[in-house]
């Protein structure tokens, strides 16, 4: 099977209601597609503590893929659907990027994200938030890139 793949674009946006406690003014990093600067919380520094937020979409939405980077804790990702809240993914140990592609496509309105244990009772950051469909996959690894352009045309 091949690691390479293709994705549809990134559904969260700037027209996503984003809420994040306490720090709503900083949604626009959750998709920027840059990995600094981080969410992080403030003052769900224990383990004990969960730290959720919760992406509604500007229209109903359907996926198959999860990015998260920057991420430190575990925790749970839930989507809205039908009339109830449903576990899609858990997220069982601390990743720097979590990556996780659904047996099946789910469509929904609103996603969660609820963060609990970091392992130190530091504060649960993100960085960046994909939630994107897979548009397709090589069959395997190319073993090398070939180019089509003859030797004169290529410009050094």
């Amino acid at each position: 099977m091949s690691n390479v793949m293709f994705f549809d674009k990134n559904k969260l946006s700037e027209k996503s209601t984003y809420t994040i406690d306490p720090y709503v003014g900083l949604s626009s990093y959750l998709y920027d597609r840059l990995n600094t600067p981080i969410v992080s919380s403030n003052g769900y520094n224990n383990d004990a503590s969960t730290w959720t937020i919760t992406v509604t979409f500007e229209a109903t939405v359907t996926i198959d893929v999860m990015i998260i980077d920057g991420i430190n804790a575990t925790g749970v990702i839930e989507a809205y659907i039908g009339s109830a809240w449903t576990n899609i993914a858990t997220i069982s140990t601390s990743y720097k990027t979590f990556f996780k592609k659904l047996n099946s496509e789910i469509s929904t309105n609103s996603i969660r994200i609820k963060l609990t244990n970091t392992g130190s009772n530091s504060e649960k950051t993100i960085s960046e938030i994909i939630f994107t469909k897979m548009i397709g996959q090589l069959e395997k690894n190319p073993t090398r890139i070939e180019s089509k352009l003859s030797e004169s045309s290529k410009v050094h």
